[in-house]
């Protein structure tokens, strides 16, 4: 099967989460951290280009904020509880909505 990126998508993760003969392919435009940081310089300057809002605070729609700030603090707790080390900036990604992905999910379900 062959998957097509969406149009002005930079980065789409197909996330498999199988047992040992089914599993599912969820496609999430997002992008990672990284690239995020080395385009716009900061997150918050990213989130003002894709989900403006004048008059919010930091000039960002407030449920993408609220996204943000429950996906990255529920990504640290669960990572920290887990033992997860590999955590860098590669392996997390952003939504246009705010919501925080890990890219490699088999490393932190031990697939």
């Amino acid at each position: 099967m062959l998957v097509k990126r969406p149009p002005g998508a930079e980065h789409c993760v197909l996330m498999l989460i199988s047992c040992y003969y089914a599993g599912f392919v969820q496609i999430i435009e997002s992008m990672n951290v990284a690239d995020v940081l080395d385009k716009e310089s900061t997150i918050q300057n990213y989130f003002r280009k894709v989900a403006p809002c004048e008059g919010a605070m930091y000039g960002i729609q407030p449920e993408v904020m609220d996204n943000y700030i429950k996906s990255c603090a529920s990504y640290c707790v669960v990572t920290y509880l887990l033992g997860v080390g590999d955590r860098h900036l590669d392996n997390l990604l952003l939504t246009n909505t705010g919501r925080a992905h890990r890219r490699d999910i088999t490393i932190l379900l031990d697939l």
